[in-house]
């Protein structure tokens, strides 16, 4: 089925693009008279991009087809955002009157507050905030009222709750700046409470607005604001400078912080470090201990000789879960098969209950040739699906376990969801192109619903085309065994098409872009990665060059075919970097070709699983297991068949001595 395309936002709001047609499975039951949903839908994106811009006419002219269409009261508010800055509040408070509990009006509201607030009309401000702001403490809108409260009587500052909000570690809106210096003014933000939000500052490792404060509490403070500084970004220069004249409390905080800095990049420089520290200043014991944990288990993320010997002299007060399971990984990447047993036995609940710990209990367990003990675990494991259910089945020599079982259709339940006023909206959101403001009402209406009707839902989502929410509303009431439902295919053209192209496999770039985005067009990562492939804009523009393809940025990256297009072929590059090595490639995804390339073994090669067990970051451990877990779904469900994750963990061997190759840290 052919989805329709993402929205593509410019500075004002979204700009929609065409949608394409839907089969008449997925698509929901036209109106019985009048325009049908498809010429609305049509009507409405025409009409949504010129109301973003203040242009009221094609919606006026398409008045008579929208005027029943759920997303009408979008489309009014899209052009009333616009007239907030001319102040047209009379026209945008009788819209919200008319439409109180929808979520567009809530963000019209508050954008309204905003700059009723800015510019100082605070009249009309406070008529807002008094009904629908006063107790939700929502820090830009409480400072603008106590500056209207001030506006209105000067001597009248509301001192608890503006203290309050200047005591923030973190750097606070714009919208309280004119506050905080009333405050100043009026003589109730002095040193001491400049101090207090030093120390929160400093707490919190912001140090830039720690120096900030530091220069109106005094000298002192200013200068170890500085030291802080210095030893957050460079701290083996901070920690060759120690001076033990230097008297002031924090400075051995100062000198541990450090030690913690530089054990992620050189644990061995910082256990050297800490080691003369340790002879020359009392440092408090908390610290210490802290200390040592940080080089112990930074040594065994960057595989140190020393990792294993740290990690073992560990004081029991500074051993926590985390040390736990580096000593069991530290042991299985040595090949101690006895002390992988012990290990994994001295997690406790934490390894009795995860499967990743009962696999490899058991391999240890046939390492040391106690295959009767090992036979049951793997048995077990066998029987669930999931990257280690698969691998133990690999093991084992027999089939996987797909468990696959359809969810049961209530069609009453359905007709009702069908019907249910917000989620049809989060429907037509999704369906003209608006997806991240369907979600949003989607989730917020799951929230209202039961589990029988969640569950419905999920199927209902799935109806519509919605895999995003398909997947994580039948996540959310944990039922994971309908892997059509699970494990969709969409954009199938596209996929098929991509892969073909960059000589990859079709069920590995789903199993990708599943973990990636679940499929979602429009969305955005916190390191500003777009789209369904999850493609950085950078990356865009040079795979774009590469491929003699046109280039519009965000417009090219939200566009599923160009994404999956681009995506397959940057995923198809990595696959050539690390030699046709599927496990590597899929790690070089996430994480970066330089960062896998820096992970290599050194002395000798590597079984690959191990190798996927000790990789040093959390995130990329666990997505490189999603991917081939979902790759092998993947392929089962576009062949019938199994293709064995085995197939794809040849051994990892010591990369030949090069000139570091060029590549992109992230994609």
């Amino acid at each position: 089925m052919t989805l329709p395309p993402a929205p593509n936002p410019l500075r004002g709001g979204i700009f929609l693009v065409a949608v394409a047609a839907f089969t008449a499975t997925a698509a929901p039951a036209e109106p019985a008279a009048g325009a049908s949903l498809t010429e609305q839908r049509e009507a409405f994106r025409s009409a949504y991009t010129e109301a973003e811009r203040g242009n009221w006419d094609p919606a006026s002219a398409y008045a008579r087809v929208l005027d029943d269409y759920p997303l009408w009261p979008d489309l009014r508010a899209a052009y009333l955002r616009t007239t907030i800055p001319a102040g047209a509040t009379a026209e945008i408070l009788e819209f919200l009157e008319q439409h109180p509990s929808l979520r567009v009006s809530r963000d019209l509201r508050y954008r309204l507050a905003l700059e009723l607030g800015e510019t100082g009309r605070f009249s009309e401000f406070m008529s807002l905030y008094e009904q629908y702001y006063r107790d939700m403490r929502v820090v830009p809108l409480d400072c603008l009222a106590l500056r209207a409260a001030i506006a209105k009587d000067g001597a009248a500052i509301q001192a608890p709750r503006a203290i309050e909000i200047w005591l923030s570690g973190s750097n606070q809106p714009d919208e309280c700046d004119p506050l905080f210096a009333a405050l100043r003014q009026a003589g109730l933000l002095g040193p001491e409470l400049y101090r207090q939000r030093y120390l929160l500052a400093v707490e919190a490792r912001e140090f830039r607005l720690a120096r900030y404060l530091a220069r109106s509490v005094d000298d002192e403070h200013l200068e170890e604001a500085n030291r802080w500084l210095v030893a957050h970004a460079d701290a083996s220069q901070f920690l060759a400078d120690a001076d033990p004249a230097i008297t002031a409390t924090r400075y051995r905080e100062q000198l541990l912080y450090a030690v913690g800095r530089l054990a992620i990049v050189d644990p061995d420089q910082a256990a050297s470090r800490l080691d003369t520290l340790s002879s020359t200043f009392k440092l408090p014991d908390a610290g210490s201990l802290l200390a040592l944990r940080d080089i112990a288990l930074w040594s065994a993320r960057n595989n140190a000789p020393a990792a294993r010997d740290r990690l073992d002299r560990l004081p029991p007060p500074a051993v926590d879960a985390e040390v736990l399971r580096w000593r069991t990984r530290t042991a299985l990447r040595a090949g101690n098969w006895t002390a992988v047993v012990a290990a994994i036995d001295g997690l406790g609940g934490i390894g009795d209950d995860a499967d990743e710990w009962q696999y490899w209990k058991a391999v240890a367990l046939q390492q040391l040739d106690r295959e009767t003990e090992a036979l049951p675990i793997l048995r077990r494991l066998s029987a669930r699906r999931g990257y280690y259910g698969f691998l133990a089945a690999d093991r084992l020599d027999i089939d996987y376990s797909y468990g696959h079982a359809p969810l049961l259709a209530d069609e009453a339940i359905l007709a009702k969801l069908s019907s249910n006023h917000a989620l049809v909206r989060a429907r037509e959101l999704f369906y003209v192109g608006l997806e991240g403001l369907g979600r949003s009402e989607w989730d917020a209406e799951m929230g209202q619903l039961g589990e029988d009707e969640q569950l419905q839902a999920a199927i209902l989502a799935g109806r519509w085309g919605w895999h995003s929410r398909a997947i994580s509303t039948a996540a959310k009431v944990d039922r994971l065994d309908d892997l059509v439902l699970r494990y969709p295919l969409p954009y199938r053209e596209e996929f098929g098409t991509g892969s073909a192209a960059a000589g990859i496999a079709e069920s590995w770039v789903y199993g990708v872009a599943r973990s990636e985005s679940l499929f979602m067009r429009d969305i955005r990562s916190g390191a500003g990665a777009i789209g369904i492939m999850q493609v950085l804009p950078e990356t865009g523009r040079r795979i774009a060059a590469e491929l003699q393809q046109p280039y519009a940025g965000w417009d090219t990256l939200v566009d599923p075919q160009a994404n999956i297009r681009f995506g397959t072929h940057y995923l198809a590059s990595m696959y050539t970097r690390f030699s046709g090595h599927r496990v590597l490639a899929t790690a070089a995804y996430n994480a970066g070709p330089l960062r896998v390339e820096e992970w290599l073994p050194r002395q000798r090669s590597i079984d690959a699983r191990i190798w996927v067990e000790t990789i040093p970051f959390d995130e990329t451990r666990r997505y490189v297991r999603r991917v081939l877990e979902s790759a092998t779904i993947f392929h089962w469900r576009l062949t019938g068949e199994t293709q064995r994750i085995a197939r794809h963990l040849d051994e990892i061997a010591v990369p030949p001595v090069t000139e570091a190759a060029n590549g992109d840290s992230l994609r």
